[in-house]
């Protein structure tokens, strides 16, 4: 065979690949909406791969070509919306903007994501489910930490060890999130972005 053949052939064979691969990811981004909007809906009780297909239209045996139960497909959705939420928050890094402002909009991203899905957080947790990869979170942190650096070198906040203000700043927010799920009187909570409050004045 020919090497213009050859080529030909490898060339078809990998724009073959691609476009199934994105057909896939179409598929599987219309099964995560449907999902996510069913449970927010009906609850993850009410959840079914019937009504999953219908709401896509697509026939049902298609979501057990990509999750094979239910318990798989709300580990992909809880997956995907941390993923989702921390692409936001890293466009938000590189706004030209404050960085006491660009703060305030990574905490607001932070605390808009836990209130509208959590249900879904609530869910995971009551499942035991953990983020798995560490990375996620270590992403998190530093980019608060960044943030915190260019504060301090503009003097928009008093000098602070920023890895340590980051880690702290992190694990309020998880805890705050939590605690809002699951507390009807939030009264006795500091929103986050009293936080920086603290550190402009102290």
């Amino acid at each position: 065979m020919s090497t213009w053949i050859t080529d030909f052939t490898e060339k078809l064979l990998r724009d073959h690949k691609k476009q199934k691969a994105i057909r896939e990811q179409m598929v599987k981004d219309a099964i995560f909406d449907a999902s996510v909007s069913i449970i927010l809906d009906k609850g993850y009780d009410n959840l079914t791969m019937n009504d999953v297909a219908g709401r896509v239209g697509i026939a049902t045996g298609t979501i057990y070509n990509y999750f094979t139960n239910k318990e798989e497909l709300f580990l992909y959705i809880y997956e995907r919306l941390h993923d989702i939420v921390g692409e936001k928050m890293q466009l938000i890094l590189y706004k030209k903007d404050s960085p006491v402002k660009i703060l305030e909009e990574y905490i607001n991203t932070a605390l808009s994501f836990g209130s509208e899905y959590r249900i879904i957080i609530d869910i995971a947790r009551q499942k035991g489910i953990k983020i798995k990869n560490i990375e996620k979170i270590e992403f998190l942190v530093h980019g608060i930490e960044k943030i915190i650096e260019k504060c301090i070198e503009l003097r928009e906040i008093r000098p602070v060890n920023a890895l340590k203000t980051a880690k702290l700043f992190f694990l309020y927010l998880v805890g705050y999130i939590e605690l809002s799920i699951h507390s009807e009187n939030n009264e006795l909570l500091i929103n986050p972005i009293d936080l920086i409050e603290l550190l402009r004045n102290v």
